[in-house]
């Protein structure tokens, strides 16, 4: 399972433009929790780590060839 770090889950969150809130909804968390996250205060458990790379790669645009 992947490791996040709190400044990668922000970058993510940013690049997917959601608030902490729409994403708290999608991981089924409180804002608070993706603020903790976001600050390095709580670790990123691995299994919600993978949902956000998920979907990040669900709704990344693909590069030209």
């Amino acid at each position: 399972m992947p490791h996040m770090t709190g400044a990668a889950l922000h970058t993510h969150r940013h690049e997917l433009d959601l608030t902490r809130d729409q994403l708290a909804a999608i991981v089924n968390v409180t804002g608070r929790t993706i603020r903790a996250w976001e600050a390095g205060r709580d670790p990123i458990p691995a299994g919600t780590a993978a949902e956000i790379e998920q979907l990040r790669e669900r709704t990344s645009t693909p590069s030209p060839r």
